[in-house]
């Protein structure tokens, strides 16, 4: 888990005054009690660090926003009045700001004197009810010559209140800009594919966030965006590993595509399948599926005519796969249809792959916080349950907690329940 510095050093403190305690506890007559003493006020501050601990992930290096970062197209981030609090570096350089400046810096500040009016306007219908928008703005960097945009901007509440997403898709053919400006989207303003690209990539930042919302999973958001992230690309499945460590179906973008994704987790075999054993991107057209998956081509009706897999990495292992099939009765020439569509899918590959980094490290955030505070609130049942077994066998508080620990192994428990099973057969005997 990445913890603030302070939480850092308030942690190393803690353990360092755990140390002495152990020490303290084998010392003289009367140190035990004083050790004892001396826990309980450090248990009260590590609630306080375990509750900064729920918090902090949210806002950390590793938080949602960073996957802004690995997207295409420049996204900004400000509060409900439009002032900065991130930016990733296509925004950063498209602005002509440093990260040190950029953030606290009121956006309208960033576009021309004639723009800030519908600009305001914005804000204040993002705030009312919360819908989308897609505006024309001149922006005016720092350095350089103002720049027209289509903007499209989305609000999502949060529990600092109002978050604004801005996509900022600067016109082709301006000076020094065609088409494509390095890795980074910018958009003619008639091309309404690319808009909806640059919006999709930014709802492809919230992926970790949607962690938080019951029986929702970071791959289902993943195959929803891909379409309006990859225009053409119709059926889309995403897949990764089970609990088990076995090649698992996650989610599709249409029946066939579920049907085709399925059959491969269900066979293991497949393009999806060996893209995510092999870390490595797979193409095929019909008759080479045939020769390489037999069973799978067998299995499905009707066997797509091309089929590209590509892996989704974090930045350290493969986490998942997605693909995208050709229908027969959809492209002419399948095989150009999906060589056109790989560096869109590759680049959206390298995002989505981002975004679930993100929300894993969240996720394992929350679990150790969810630990701590299980440990700090089983210790009282535990020490009672171990008095108990003290008083009863005669032994020490080692074997004490050696004999809860032996049942709890037999009958599959945790140690807490077995404690508070002791803990409340005794208490319901002395009322007898």
């Amino acid at each position: 888990m990445t913890e603030a510095p302070h939480l850092q050093h308030d942690l190393a403190e803690f353990e360092r005054r755990l140390g002495r305690l152990r020490q303290a506890a084998l010392g003289p007559d009367g140190a035990p009690s004083a050790a004892r003493a001396a826990l309980e006020t450090d248990e009260e501050e590590l609630r306080g660090l375990v509750e900064q601990s729920r918090w902090w992930p949210a806002r950390s290096p590793g938080g949602p926003e960073q996957g802004h970062e690995a997207l295409p197209v420049a996204v900004v981030v400000t509060d409900g009045e439009g002032m900065i609090t991130s930016a990733n570096g296509h925004a950063l350089d498209l602005l002509g700001l440093r990260a040190g400046i950029a953030v606290g810096k009121p956006l309208p500040d960033c576009v021309a004197l004639h723009s800030r009016p519908l600009m305001r306007t914005v804000l204040r219908a993002l705030g009312a009810d919360g819908s989308h928008q897609v505006v024309r703005l001149q922006l005016t960097p720092r350095d350089g010559e103002p720049r027209e945009a289509t903007v499209a901007v989305s609000a999502a509440d949060s529990s600092s209140g109002t978050i604004l997403r801005w996509v900022l898709v600067p016109d082709a053919g301006q000076p020094g800009r065609e088409g494509v400006a390095g890795d980074r989207v910018v958009v003619r303003p008639d091309d309404l594919d690319v808009l909806a690209v640059g919006a999709a990539f930014a709802e492809l930042a919230r992926v970790p966030e949607d962690g938080q919302e019951p029986g929702r999973t970071p791959y289902e958001r993943i195959a929803d965006l891909a379409s309006a992230a990859v225009p053409g690309a119709a059926h889309v499945s995403v897949a990764g590993w089970n609990d088990r460590g076995e090649p698992a179906a996650l989610s599709a973008t249409s029946a066939w595509s579920v049907e085709l994704n399925a059959a491969q987790a269900r066979l293991d075999e497949g393009p999806a399948v060996d893209a995510l054993r092999l870390g490595a991107a797979l193409s095929a057209v019909e008759a080479d599926a045939a020769r390489l998956w037999p069973r799978w081509v067998t299995a499905v009706d009707p066997c797509p005519r091309a089929v590209l897999a590509l892996p989704l990495t974090d930045g350290k292992e493969v986490v998942g796969t997605i693909a995208v099939y050709s229908h027969p009765d959809e492209a002419a020439d399948p095989a150009a249809h999906l060589t056109a569509l790989a560096p869109k899918l590759g680049t959206y590959a390298a995002a989505a792959g981002a975004a679930v980094g993100v929300a894993r490290r969240l996720q394992e955030s929350r679990r150790h916080v969810r630990q701590l505070r299980e440990a700090l609130e089983s210790r009282p049942v535990i020490d009672q349950a171990k008095g108990i077994i003290m008083v009863q066998r005669g032994c020490s508080a080692d074997e004490a907690f050696a004999a809860l620990v032996e049942v709890s192994q037999r009958r599959n428990v945790r140690v807490r329940l077995v404690a508070q099973q002791l803990v409340d057969s005794v208490t319901a005997r002395r009322r007898h």
